[in-house]
């Protein structure tokens, strides 16, 4: 646990437990997690300057449920811009409105190193979680990705929402898409409006439904047909066997 009047003792520690451990800066974390701690927004500021000082790189940043607002935002878009490339980052549970996830996108869209690549040169969307924050409250996330593909041009962007997304085989299915695209991003549960990817994959689901709907609506077409067709051979039978009684009572 790690309050605001622990941070600067933490971050003095995370000084010297890089150095014991690795020497020399630069540093490379795989993950750094204050999730859960609640920080102010000026006590994730100085955390991030922190690790911008000490030259921490670090492939998952998770500062999930804490109070990010726009300062430390501002300084997380600085973070990203001034580093190698994360594979995510987790600011769920915040405070972060429209211009803050902005700031932190635009970062992203102008560093050459996203999205990141595999060693096979596979592309991987940067994962960005921004779930229970203001900007998903307001249902404002699709206007800011309306927002992104305007300004940066839509061929250029590619926005998922879903983990199925991810799989290797849609990422190579999507793969000449991913390699001309400045920014790739995938932003679980942050909105529910038609993305990117999801687009695709609605327009067949309903595509398939029409068919399905289609041959269910001609198999009930058939099957009434041949209900009349029977109907109409009974006819002429059932006339020909009151004729015939109505003959023997004559």
């Amino acid at each position: 646990m790690c309050r605001d009047k622990h941070v600067a003792d933490f971050m003095d520690c995370l000084e010297a437990w890089c150095t014991r451990l690795m020497g020399e800066k630069p540093y490379h974390i795989h993950r750094f997690n204050l999730s859960g701690n609640d920080l102010s927004d000026s006590a994730v500021k100085k955390i991030i300057e922190t690790l911008m000082t000490l030259e921490i790189r670090v492939d998952v940043l998770d500062l999930t449920k804490n109070k990010i607002q726009s300062d430390a935002a501002s300084k997380i878009a600085d973070y990203v811009w001034s580093t190698e490339p994360l594979s995510e980052l987790l600011l769920d549970r915040n405070l972060l409105g429209f211009e803050d996830v902005n700031s932190v996108l635009r970062a992203c869209y102008n560093h050459s190193g996203y999205p990141i690549r595999k060693s096979y040169g596979l592309p991987i969307p940067l994962k960005l979680g921004i779930t229970n924050n203001p900007i998903v409250a307001e249902n404002r996330v699709g206007e800011l990705l309306n927002t992104i593909r305007k300004q940066g041009g839509k061929e250029r962007v590619w926005f998922c929402n879903c983990e199925e997304d991810l799989s290797e085989k849609e990422l190579e299915r999507h793969r000449e898409k991913l390699e001309t695209c400045y920014l790739a991003v995938h932003m679980p549960g942050a909105f529910t409006g038609t993305d990117d990817r999801t687009a695709v994959r609605r327009s067949r689901s309903r595509t398939r439904t029409r068919k399905r709907q289609r041959k269910e609506a001609t198999s009930d077409d058939e099957e009434d047909e041949e209900e009349e067709q029977e109907v109409s051979e009974q006819r002429p039978a059932r006339q020909g066997r009151r004729n015939a009684e109505r003959d023997k009572r004559s």
